[in-house]
């Protein structure tokens, strides 16, 4: 934010001056409204999300198909490693947390290389505890990372995403407490 004080060649003009801006009281206007109450920020809460228990999807080509809000992802035939380029079934607005079914085998989500939008670098799902989280983006037709249960991709994600931080909380069927952290899109 700019600073807001008065400058050492401006005037100290108060409120209601016919012609000349407010200077005296600038400072205050920033963190407040007029009639003095604080200003607030957008809050999104969520309540009592509850999301149905994961089912597992297997890749296959290299694509997947949401048709809930969690899944577990599996490698096609079982290999050691697969890649994930594409998740059909996305509406916008639509949230989506995925993991890995099986620590043995490596889910390697692919940035742009279909509908995902990672932090800009691929993700290995290489651990049933390292869950991403997604929002469809009607708009761009494409799978955005939002951000992961393990926070392993916060910092990178920080670099394209702008604004503060909202962190969700999101209870699953199995009663374990879920911790998103989002950002607004730069535009």
């Amino acid at each position: 934010m700019a600073d807001q004080r008065i400058l050492y060649n401006e005037e100290m003009v108060g409120a209601n001056h016919p012609t000349k801006a407010d200077t005296l009281n600038r400072r205050g206007n920033v963190e407040h409204e007029q009639d003095g109450t604080h200003k607030t920020l957008p809050v999104l809460t969520v309540t009592k999300q509850k999301l149905t228990l994961a089912t597992e999807l297997t890749i296959a080509a290299g694509v997947i198909t949401a048709t809930q809000a969690l899944h577990l992802v599996d490698t096609e035939a079982d290999a050691a490693s697969d890649d994930l380029d594409t998740i059909n079934g996305g509406a916008a607005g639509q949230m989506l947390a995925i993991r890995a079914a099986h620590t043995d085998r490596t889910v390697v989500v692919k940035h742009n290389t279909g509908n995902i939008l990672t932090d800009v670098a691929n993700i290995s799902l290489d651990s049933t505890s390292k869950y991403l989280f997604f929002i469809y983006d009607g708009t761009l037709s494409k799978w955005v990372l939002v951000g992961s249960g393990s926070g392993s991709v916060t910092k990178s994600a920080d670099a394209i995403l702008s604004g503060a931080p909202v962190i969700l909380t999101l209870k699953g069927s199995d009663g374990i407490d879920y911790y998103v952290k989002g950002y607004p899109t730069k535009t």
